[in-house]
């Protein structure tokens, strides 16, 4: 049964997967965000280990909205990059400072302002 459930994933899930993913890139706006997850089985790692998993939105007033989930194998910078290759529009990431601040992550001074945002923008990635 695993054999079958491999394969059905390989031939039809993997293509849909792809195309939303170059529908996503295609956005002009979207929204990214890393969580953690505890995997209890995992090549080479204990279970008290943190994974990381990425997650890649469209913005709120896109007529069909995309929702795709990354697992990569680290925790590099290189993974986003990697899955966002080609991508040209405004990355919305939020992330939390010290002071439990909300700060804006990747996006132009223009760019906020237009969402109505007067917090001082943090570049990279």
């Amino acid at each position: 049964m695993s054999n079958w459930l491999l394969r059905a994933t390989n031939d039809w899930l993997k293509p849909i997967y792809e195309r939303l993913h170059e529908l996503l890139c295609a956005q002009s706006v979207l929204h990214a965000d890393e969580t953690t997850l505890q995997v209890l089985h995992e090549l080479n790692r204990t279970p008290q280990k943190k994974s990381y998993m990425w997650l890649y939105r469209t913005s709120g007033n896109t007529e069909h909205p995309i929702v795709l989930y990354d697992y990569p194998t680290s925790r590099s910078g290189k993974h986003p990059k990697e899955f966002l290759k080609g991508f040209k529009g405004c990355q919305c990431r939020f992330k939390f400072a010290r002071k439990r601040r909300l700060k804006f992550v990747g996006m132009r001074r223009r760019e906020m302002r237009q969402i109505g945002v007067r917090e001082p923008v943090q570049r990279g990635c």
